[in-house]
């Protein structure tokens, strides 16, 4: 499970963070705590959202990116 942040889903999906904003406010994407999950956007965005697994990798919940980034 690859959850991301709204900023994170944007630079994925190639939309602005605004976008992905009014999306969640519309109830057309999801988030749990502030998270999208990469499905999440693959569902609503189809198959090319999928390349956020490539950007960012693994990201694990309650872990801030730039700790992912320094170990991963």
């Amino acid at each position: 499970m690859t959850l991301l942040s709204e900023s994170e889903a944007a630079k994925a999906t190639g939309l602005t963070r605004f976008a992905i904003r009014r999306h969640l406010k519309n109830g057309q994407l999801s988030a749990n705590n502030g998270l999208i999950d990469n499905s999440e956007l693959i569902r609503v965005f189809g198959p090319q959202a999928s390349n956020a697994e490539t950007a960012f990798g693994h990201i694990h919940m309650n872990v801030p990116l730039h700790l992912v980034i320094l170990f991963d």
